[in-house]
């Protein structure tokens, strides 16, 4: 296991996966140069302003990411939301980030 924190994160390319002061991310996969470019400008465009609701309504949108799930965990409030993707009845694809998210309450949640 590698443990990374924002001065240790890899890819250490810093053309596409620059760092960001105390932020760690990583978009779509290991080797996903446009996914981890486009995060890293959501993320320095919200930085200091990023809640869950600002990575649901605009985060992940914009950069087309959790088509089949999104999760988004929110450490602070010990809450996760997550979504899923969906295809309906005529055929149409819903991507997870499109749809309603569940909040989950973890406190809840392990408390039995």
């Amino acid at each position: 296991m590698n443990v990374f924190n924002d001065k240790n994160l890899e890819p250490s390319d810093s053309t596409w996966h620059p760092r960001i002061s105390s932020v760690v991310y990583w978009g779509m996969d290991w080797l996903c140069p446009s996914f981890n470019q486009r995060l890293a400008e959501q993320l320095n465009t919200y930085y200091g302003r990023l809640s869950a609701e600002t990575t649901i309504r605009h985060v992940l949108p914009s950069i087309d990411s959790g088509n089949l799930q999104a999760v988004v965990y929110d450490l602070t409030e010990n809450t996760v939301y997550v979504a899923y993707g969906f295809v309906d009845a005529q055929n149409k694809k819903l991507d997870a980030f499109d749809r309603p998210f569940i909040r989950l309450n973890m406190t809840q949640v392990f408390a039995g």
